[in-house]
């Protein structure tokens, strides 16, 4: 399972679309919104969710249960996967410069920037931000009626807890 670590370390592989637009995307839902999109503006993520900032809106990215990501120059053709491989592209977007070729994620979807103000509002919470609030996260679980694994898996009280982590 992609959990929080997992899902920061991606969104670091994402830095490089900042400053760049949108100019093709296999989903047809989405292309024309991301296309009149203009440049991303930031890459964040909270806990399990990575989105890609726009003026307007957030695209949402779920990485699920084995979701991968590919970054590459938008000159190179994308990465063959391996013979007899069940993955699936989940999304290929071109930007100016680079392309990300997605698979196996659950689907993206575009999230407005009060939604997106909502999840970083969790920051604190997640165990992996530079701002994590151990006093507020203790002080949530304490009051959570809930047994302990249950609080913590909750993504809203802990964004990017997954059973590894649960465990440790």
């Amino acid at each position: 399972m992609v959990e929080g670590p997992q899902c920061n370390l991606k969104s670091k592989k994402l830095a490089g679309l900042v400053g760049q637009r949108v100019r093709q995307c296999s989903d047809a839902s989405l292309a024309a919104r991301l296309a009149n999109a203009g440049p991303v503006l930031r890459i964040v993520a909270v806990g399990k969710e990575c989105f890609v900032v726009f003026e307007q809106l957030a695209l949402r990215l779920h990485y699920a249960m084995s979701g991968s990501q590919c970054v590459r120059d938008v000159s190179s053709e994308p990465q063959p996967l391996p013979a007899g491989s069940r993955k699936q592209l989940t999304l290929a977007l071109e930007l100016d410069t680079l392309a990300v070729d997605l698979h196996d994620c659950a689907p993206p979807s575009i999230r407005t920037l009060n939604y997106l103000a909502s999840v970083e509002s969790r920051a604190g919470r997640d165990v992996i931000a530079e701002e994590f609030d151990r006093r507020a996260v203790v002080e949530k679980l304490r009051a959570d009626t809930r047994p302990a694994f249950d609080a913590l898996m909750d993504q809203v009280s802990f964004p990017g807890v997954g059973n590894i982590i649960k465990c440790e």
